[in-house]
Order: structure tokens, then sequence, then C-alpha cells
């Protein structure tokens, strides 16, 4: 209930900042703007934003202008702490929008986003966030734990991986083994055939496209979300990783610490800049 009451004046508040005679339009948004990040933190976060029209994804934004501003305990805006234009990826031919606003402490804030359209209208929206103290999930810069997952030595492809195709090479050394191979990495967390946001195939196919690009210039591990699908046994690396939500894309740099991390929507270009910013280009 607080969190409605928040979400609430939230809207009333950031609504109430449109300046007269400036580029909003005076309409309620036909959009609707989501948070889709699921482990957001003090200092610096990868915040992933959505746009839907009804029950779709809109794919065809120009732009997304987005200021966040620090809630009060009314829920009313006690300043904005960070601005700026998100950069637009695609997944499976679905657009979501990137910014990497620094936190400043734990508490909700407010988003308010001025989307662009395909025809030029521009109309804003909000979004709440619950920011936490610190991320559930390594974060930049941390050495990740040296997690003894399973590789072919153990058990056949079939039960490593929940859906085909099957790609040998994410299974021939441990998360621990990649870790300490001194060799960039490529960890990936996701089911492909029992995800709930249908976002792990996608993201698997990303993954694998990239894989081949780099080569042997950074090894690439999958990580099975179950480790016996039949039980419902979960892989003990979740939580020993402390992931809150599936799919999770790890880019590790050669000392076995956390270059990129990366939840839910995952992109093609997205996870080729994070790679080429660990492989020097």
């Amino acid at each position: 209930m607080k969190r409605a009451v928040i979400l609430l004046l939230l809207l009333l508040s950031l609504a109430a900042c449109n300046r007269a005679g400036g580029i909003i339009s005076a309409e309620a948004s036909p959009y609707q703007l989501l948070n889709s990040s699921a482990d957001l933190s003090v200092g610096t976060s990868r915040l992933v934003l959505t746009l839907w029209d009804g029950p779709e994804r809109l794919k065809d934004a120009q732009a997304l202008a987005v200021s966040i501003h620090r809630l009060d305990e009314a829920g009313e805006s006690a300043g904005q702490i960070w601005e700026g234009e998100a950069t637009s990826y695609t997944l499976d031919g679905t657009q979501y929008w990137v910014v990497y606003p620094e936190f400043p402490e734990a508490n909700y804030y407010g988003v308010r986003a001025v989307v662009t359209t395909a025809d030029g209208k521009r109309v804003e929206n909000v979004a709440l966030l619950d920011v936490k103290d610190a991320p559930a999930a390594p974060a930049i810069g941390a050495e990740v734990p040296h997690s003894q997952t399973r590789t072919l030595d153990d058990a056949p492809i079939e039960q490593l991986t929940s859906a085909p195709p099957y790609v040998e090479r994410f299974y021939e050394m441990s998360v621990a083994e990649a870790a300490e191979s001194g060799k960039p990495s490529i960890i990936v967390f996701a089911t492909p055939g029992h995800c709930t946001t249908s976002l792990c195939s996608p993201v698997m196919d990303t993954v694998t496209t990239v894989s081949e690009e780099v080569g042997d210039s950074a090894n690439v591990v999958h990580v099975e979300i179950w480790r016996d699908f039949s039980a419902d046994e979960v892989e003990p690396a979740i939580s020993e990783w402390g992931l809150p939500s599936e799919p999770w894309v790890f880019v590790l740099d050669e000392q076995g610490k956390v270059a990129a991390r990366l939840d839910g929507l995952v992109g093609l270009d997205e996870l080729r800049g994070a790679v080429r910013e660990v492989l020097g280009g």
C-alpha cells in the first residue's frame, strides 16, 4: 500500500513540474514506462527502462530524455539527482533504454522520461525506483565467487542446459576455472527452457553471437538456473552470486573481477560494447 501511495504522489509531483509552453503533451500519455532492472543500489547502477503501448513493448521510439528525482517521505520530489539521454538497444526486435545514474543513498526515486515517438511527438512518463544500500549480485570491480559449476566432465550436455541449440564450448570449464584463467570471461546465468521472463533464449542468442565473434579471446560459461529439472533443484551458484532474477550476464576482466553486470534485457550491441571494453577494442 505504501508503494502505491508513493507512486500516486510521484505522478502528481512530477506532472506538476511541466513548464508552460513546453514540448510535453498535455494529454495523458498512451504509454507506460517500466523499470526493468532488478538490482539497483547506491552508487552507479545500470537502469533499464522499457516503454509499453498497452500489452506490447513500444519498438520505434526516437529518443528518451530521463531525469531522476529523490523522493521525500511524502513522495514528492526532493531534488533532481541525475539527468541525461538514454541509450537505445534492441533484443530480439524489442527496444529498451539504458542509463547509468549515480544514486547517493538508499531511497525511493522517481523517473521522469520524455519519449520522442516515431512521428516526432513528445510525451512524458514516470516510474518509481526502489534503490537499496548494496547490490545483491556482484558489483562492478568485485571479485566473483569461484563457483564450482558443472562441466561436460561431470554430466552430459542435456543435463547442463534446459534447451538447445547446444554449444559445447559453454560447458568446458567451471565458473571457478574461468575466473582463475587469467583471461576475460563472459558468464551467463539463464534457463532457456524454463525462463519466467521469456528473455533467457534471446539473451543466450546474444551471448552465442558474441562468443563466435571473440573466439578464444574470452572464456564463455553458461550456468543453467536449475541443477535438476525434475526436482526443481536450483544450481548452488545462483545463491552464491546472490542473483535476484534471471537472466544475468557478467563480463569479467583478466583478474576475474566484474567489468560489466547486465541483468534482464541484454542486446547484441550492448554486450559487444561491454566485451570490447575488456578486450581493448
